[in-house]
């Protein structure tokens, strides 16, 4: 996970945790959606708005 703290400036305990499936803060949320815009909708809300480029991973692996 260096390349995630070095990107993010959010230290590797608080990325263990979350990879743990520990609790995740607003923090580490607005961190992944600056890295990675297309997945902020299904971050916050499960849902994908493709028509809108609102995909999840799991669709971008498909395409």
């Amino acid at each position: 996970m260096p390349w995630l703290e070095s990107e993010t400036g959010i230290n590797k305990k608080r990325w263990t945790n979350i990879k743990q499936r520990k609790i995740m803060r607003t923090e580490e949320l607005e961190a992944i959606q600056a890295i990675y815009p297309e997945y902020a909708v299904w971050l916050s809300t499960g849902l994908e708005i493709p028509e809108a480029g609102h995909i999840s991973p799991m669709t971008k692996r498909a395409r």
